[in-house]
């Protein structure tokens, strides 16, 4: 038979994380069950084992550092993201830009012009799905707002916290307009095809991100005021991958969150970390709006709590996904811009001439403005109207009754064709007639 069983590390961090609503006998099942399906050659209970211990929020997950131990190594080490950002994209962007004010100014002739917009606005899309908001741990926007914090410490100067209640009410309003702004620019400017305004765009970012940092600590512009940024955090959540810690490891093992406020390097292997860049902590995350993937939390962690999962694409938006209403306004104001993208061949559809609009003018400015909330407007008087007005629900209960009263006759007749038949009564034989010969058959025809 089996020797003395011991639980694994990982075993154990399983089951700290779960929540065990059957208390001790769920427990003692779980360890039974695990013991049985332990081979006899075997003294360890592996994680594995413990399959029925999940969080229904864990289920259908797989620990990619954990299946792929390189990974592991490459996201712990220095060159995520410091190296690549302080020792490549600190020299590189400054001669993007560069080639962006005084190169040549059209596309064809502007290979960066042509990639900024042609190549990396849909490749960006694209790595939402694959690992969500990871342009923000490389961004190279808020690289030099890092720079411009050092410079400030190295001073003698001393960060803001953020002030969270008034931020998180201007914030969004903040975001929203800078961001409808730059898709007006965008438009009347044309600077998909004006190499020299598109390089001020990146500098009115970076100038963005190097004020706010001069004055807060850590990246502040980055979560609540950068508009890439909020963009980013909103289609975050189709990603197939996700950052998450778990929680009853966190709750059980943990007493620094080094993770969290930053610390020196504890033990077995917790680095020294300045702590989660935007203020989110692993464990109590429910979406990818909040995390950038920079991976300071998994440096930190001395517990090995953290983890990069593989999901279901967009799972959380059918299971812990709550709208905000800042999301939803951003969500409409892209809609529109999908509008304004295409002006000239919406000019045509309403019969006007397809260069109606052109060039830097007042009238310009404001159909783009009007094309841009045209539609989130219309979605919304539609839900106000249909759905959270009383003459919203009443047209629904009349549509609902007028349906019931059309289908009434078609479920009686379904009802009938699918009601079980009554047995069969046997026919009565007369008193004094013969009895018939035995049935041979067993084909009943009646």
């Amino acid at each position: 038979g089996q020797g003395r069983l011991v639980l694994t590390a990982e075993a154990i961090k399983r089951l700290e994380a779960y929540g065990w609503p059957g208390n001790i006998t769920e427990l003692m099942s779980a360890v039974e069950r695990a013991a049985v399906a332990t081979s006899d050659s075997d003294n360890q209970l592996a994680e594995e084992v413990f399959w029925s211990a999940a969080q229904g929020k864990d289920r259908y997950r797989i620990n990619l550092l954990t299946t792929f131990p390189l990974l592991r190594r490459f996201l712990r080490s220095s060159v995520w993201p410091d190296a690549i950002n302080f020792n490549f994209t600190a020299y590189v962007f400054p001669v993007v830009v560069g080639l962006l004010l005084w190169g040549p100014q059209d596309r064809d002739h502007n290979a960066l012009l042509n990639f900024f917009w042609a190549w990396w606005w849909p490749l960006i899309f694209i790595v939402y799905l694959g690992l969500g908001r990871v342009w923000c741990a490389i961004c190279p926007f808020m690289i030099y707002g890092e720079l411009v914090q050092k410079w400030r410490l190295a001073t003698g100067a001393t960060l803001r916290k953020w002030p969270r209640e008034s931020i998180e009410v201007w914030g969004p309003a903040f975001l929203f307009t800078l961001f409808a702004a730059i898709l007006v620019w965008e438009e009347v400017w044309d600077l998909p095809h004006t190499a020299a305004l598109s390089g001020w765009l990146l500098i009115l970012i970076t100038v963005g991100a190097m004020v706010c940092s001069a004055f807060f600590e850590r990246r502040l512009w980055c979560r609540y005021l950068c508009p890439i940024g909020g963009m980013n955090g909103m289609f975050a959540k189709l990603s197939m991958t996700e950052l998450r810690a778990r929680q009853g490891v966190c709750s059980g093992e943990c007493s620094t969150y080094h993770c969290y406020k930053g610390g020196c390097a504890e033990p077995p292997e917790g680095l020294e970390s300045p702590g989660c860049p935007i203020y989110s902590h692993p464990a109590q995350l429910v979406d990818n709006r909040n995390c950038v993937n920079c991976m300071e939390c998994l440096k930190a962690c001395p517990h090995n709590s953290v983890q990069f999962r593989l999901r279901p694409p967009g799972i959380e938006l059918w299971t812990t996904h709550k709208p905000l209403v800042s999301e939803l306004a951003l969500l409409y104001m892209l809609l529109g811009a999908v509008y304004l993208h295409n002006l000239p061949g919406l000019c045509v559809q309403l019969g006007l001439p397809a260069n109606t609009f052109e060039g830097v003018s007042w009238e310009h400015i404001a159909v783009s403005v009007l094309v841009m909330a045209v539609p989130g407007a219309l979605i919304w008087a539609a839900d106000a109207l249909l759905v959270r007005s009383p003459l919203g629900v009443g047209v629904a209960q009349g549509v609902g009754s007028w349906l019931a009263a059309r289908l009434q006759p078609l479920a009686k007749l379904a009802a009938a064709a699918t009601a079980p038949r009554p047995p069969r009564q046997p026919r009565p034989v007369l008193a004094g007639a013969p009895a018939g010969p035995p049935c041979q058959s067993t084909l009943f025809l009646g």
